[in-house]
């Protein structure tokens, strides 16, 4: 990401996972100021305790939410983005995407870092390229089917046999029953059942 931006003089913008602390912290060292929408501004807050830029999208957010990050953080206007952008590297994620038409991100290039929405079969991903033309936008997209918990099946398997598990209960999954549990004690739980794990 770092040696693209730098040879680039124009907006980057990313979309990204707002929950990977990992890749989040990373995203210090690509050289620009980093500048995340409110709801990640809040996220990023409450987590790792942390000060960061934000700007407000056009859509509405909750009050409370903004207060706090306000009160928590550094807020950049679009204005102050346009007026630098080759300084700036902004989250603008699918939900905010008509943000591109208010930002100066022409010639610029959009990382896809694993943000909603994903898979380059699916609708979204579509629409969200075909804004990012209409703007003069590059697309920069990573993806890699071995991270971020998304796996084949038999790596399911082999990571099952790895853990011997008591119970094995597969979450993040449309069809949790098709994994195969190999003998392991597999829990399919019902939607809105609280469930109490006694000794280990």
């Amino acid at each position: 990401i770092k040696d693209r931006l730098n040879s680039n003089q124009n907006m980057g913008l990313f979309n990204i996972y707002h929950r990977d602390m990992q890749l989040i912290q990373a995203l210090d060292t690509v050289g620009r100021t980093v500048v995340y929408e409110v709801e990640t501004a809040y996220v990023i807050h409450k987590v790792l305790n942390k000060r960061v830029h934000f700007y407000q999208t056009d859509r509405e957010m909750d009050r409370e939410i903004l207060n706090y990050v306000k009160a928590n953080n550094i807020e950049l206007t679009m204005d102050d983005i346009n007026a630098h952008p080759q300084q700036y590297f902004v989250q603008v994620s699918y939900e905010n995407i008509m943000n591109l038409f208010s930002l100066k991100g022409k010639d610029g290039l959009y990382f896809h870092l694993f943000g909603v929405p994903f898979g380059q079969n699916n609708r979204s991903c579509q629409i969200l390229q075909k804004l990012l033309q209409k703007n003069e936008i590059e697309y920069v997209g990573y993806s890699n089917v071995y991270s971020f918990n998304h796996a084949f099946p038999n790596q399911l398997s082999w990571m099952i046999q790895a853990l011997q598990p008591d119970n094995l209960v597969c979450v993040h999954a449309n069809t949790p029953e098709k994994v195969n549990a190999m003998g392991y004690h597999q829990v399919l739980p019902e939607q809105n059942e609280a469930y109490i794990i006694e000794n280990g």
